[in-house]
């Protein structure tokens, strides 16, 4: 019985993790979106702010809201900063987390720009021989979500949740 709870407790934690990743990308995706267009067709003004989806919007305050994390003091933005082009906000190539904030990261945080203009499909050509590998110049994967570009859409992305201790052990 106490094995059911405990996969019970961690299926209910990896989808506060998914859905805190989906959430994010809605954010991020939601930002390059044009504003809802007003049935009178009048031009919008230069101070009009856009109007985003409710996904968007919840996945903002899920970005931004600290108490997803173990500690309770970090957030989302707190090593991709909106300030930073959604990059860490220091110097430091893995930032510091875990229940205490003390425990450095074991990798370094990419900027999640890259979800305005992703291609949506996850390629990697390779030369066929070995002479091809050697000439041919850095051909990386391209596309994608997460941070290999594995997940076409965010749906997929977030029933793969981030498993660290460091990110959000919850």
């Amino acid at each position: 019985m106490l094995s059911a709870v405990m996969r019970f407790t961690a299926r209910a934690s990896a989808r506060r993790i998914a859905l805190a990743a989906l959430m994010g990308g809605a954010l991020l995706g939601g930002a390059g979106a044009a504003p809802a267009v007003a049935s009178n067709a009048t031009p919008a003004s230069a101070d009009a702010k856009p109007v985003y989806s409710d996904a968007a919007a919840l996945g903002k305050l899920m970005f931004f809201d600290p108490a997803l994390s173990a500690s309770g003091k970090m957030s989302c933005a707190s090593c991709h900063s909106p300030e930073h082009a959604y990059g860490p906000p220091n110097g430091l190539a893995a930032q510091l987390g875990g229940a205490d904030l003390h425990q450095q990261g074991r990798r370094a945080v990419p900027s999640l720009r890259y979800v305005l203009n992703r291609t949506p499909i996850w390629t990697h050509a390779q030369a066929a021989s070995l002479s091809e590998r050697l000439s041919e110049t850095d051909h990386a994967p391209v596309g994608g979500f997460g941070w290999d570009g594995r997940f076409n859409y965010l749906h997929d992305q977030a029933n793969f949740p981030l498993a660290s201790e460091y990110l959000s052990p919850r």
